[in-house]
């Protein structure tokens, strides 16, 4: 717990106070008498706003009354009093101390004339002139120098029994009010010159701004301990141990907005987008950032250069993820699959051949693939491969079954007409190759076809 600065703390405290009083007893008027106080006080070690303090004090004065129906129409009582009690103080601020006080003391009084005569029962002994008082204080303490209060203070004394003005007419105990001002003055106080709260001699920085927290060195708290003030500290929550500038925010060497503590790349170029780990992005996750990717959409998993693009190993136009051709000999004219050109191609269109999701063919294509049959037939050395292809409609595993089903019934169609088994290959495609729109009907009637390849 931080050692908050309180100017009585562990000291010894003298005051002198000095005011009026006036008394209730059995005179019908009473007029301001004079009090004045000298007191003793030791206030505890506190680390909070409270403190208490015993008291002893020796108090003297006089008390004045006037009753025209007594005899003595007029008293003035001498008095000097003795006690101790206890003091409860709150420092509101660095100024004002309120208090309240609670103790007895025991008084010894001499009732005397208005010439300064002892007043009758007085002079005649009838009673002992000492008593006992209960008393009670509110009262407030100003700081005005190190060391040095001010205070204002009102009390009641109530004494335990009626003799204080020599008449006892047994109608109440009497009492009298005080009101006074003084001064307090700690013999062995502590001094705190920038009312930071913490005493001079504990005190490392001397000079803090009026109101500001510290520490318990009395130091501008520093909560994050990054070295940065909170005062000055913009980012007051820094991670505990990460370097931070002059503002108390972590460093951001590469000015990527990612901070150092979380940068796993912390030298990213100027003006390159990252992610949230600080690395230049890479949207395609070919490991190829994109501020440097000559082909930022690579589809994932397929082996980039270093530019990021597919590799083509056989430099025929079509990358090795694609090329079912991929030793294609230098020059040769390929297709998109990377395969030399056959130029003996058929298309059975899917517009006039295959409905969405049927691998059934249409009279239409009947008649077009007995065409092809006697092409082939005419040519009986030659080879053929069937490639399948469907839309983007459906699963795409349902459409690698699709399109081998429809390439499958072109097969069965030119075995039934006698063309041998092995003269032919199948391929599904799926709808991995669209050649038109798959957003429009016409673009998915295209798609839908079986096309026939002569290899030889």
């Amino acid at each position: 717990m931080i050692k908050k600065y309180h100017p009585f703390m562990n000291s010894f405290v003298l005051s002198g106070d000095f005011g009026l009083n006036l008394n209730y007893n059995d005179y019908e008027n009473v007029g301001p008498g004079i009090s004045s106080r000298i007191s003793a006080e030791y206030f505890f070690e506190t680390y909070s706003k409270h403190s208490i303090a015993p008291r002893i004090s020796i108090e003297a004065g006089f008390l004045r009354g006037a009753d025209s129906r007594r005899t003595i129409d007029e008293y003035r009582t001498k008095y000097i009093s003795g006690g101790i009690g206890m003091v409860y103080a709150y420092q509101y601020d660095e100024t004002f101390y309120p208090y309240l006080f609670a103790g007895c003391s025991i008084i010894f009084f001499d009732p005397l004339t208005q010439e300064w005569k002892e007043m009758p029962n007085n002079s005649a002994g009838k009673y002992i002139k000492t008593d006992v008082l209960y008393n009670g204080e509110i009262g407030l303490r100003i700081l005005v120098a190190n060391n040095l209060t001010m205070n204002i203070s009102t009390g009641i004394k109530v004494s335990s029994s009626d003799r204080l003005d020599d008449v006892q007419a047994g109608k109440h105990d009497d009492l009298f009010f005080t009101t006074m001002i003084g001064l307090s003055y700690s013999l062995n106080g502590k001094t705190d010159e920038d009312k930071d709260g913490i005493p001079d001699d504990i005190d490392v920085c001397m000079n803090i701004y009026p109101g500001m927290e510290v520490d318990e060195r009395g130091c501008p708290v520093d909560n994050d301990k990054d070295g940065v003030p909170d005062y000055l500290d913009k980012c007051p929550c820094s991670k505990e141990g990460v370097k931070v500038d002059k503002n108390g925010c972590i460093l951001d060497t590469d000015n990527d907005g990612i901070t150092d503590d979380l940068d796993n790349c912390p030298n990213t170029p100027k003006n390159v987008k990252v992610d949230e780990d600080g690395c230049p992005e890479d949207n395609d996750l070919d490991g190829v950032p994109d501020y440097i990717d000559q082909c930022p959409y690579t589809k994932l998993g397929v082996a980039v250069d270093h530019n990021g693009c597919p590799i083509d190993s056989d430099n025929d136009g079509v990358p090795d993820y694609n090329d079912k051709c991929d030793n294609t000999e230098s020059g040769v004219k390929v297709d998109e699959d990377g395969c030399p050109i056959i130029e003996d191609e058929f298309v059975l269109s899917g517009k006039l051949s295959f409905g969405s999701g049927r691998a059934a063919m249409s009279p239409t294509a009947l008649t077009e693939l007995e065409k092809l049959i006697e092409v082939i037939k005419a040519d009986p050395n030659s080879r053929w491969r069937i490639e399948g292809h469907t839309d983007s409609d459906g699963r795409a595993q349902d459409n690698y079954r699709l399109s081998f089903e429809r390439a499958n019934a072109v097969l069965e169609l030119f075995i039934s007409k006698g063309l041998d088994r092995s003269r032919f290959d199948i391929i599904r495609f799926g709808e991995d190759y669209p050649i038109a729109d798959n957003s429009t009907p016409e673009g998915k009637a295209k798609n839908r076809r079986v096309v026939v390849k002569k290899i030889y």
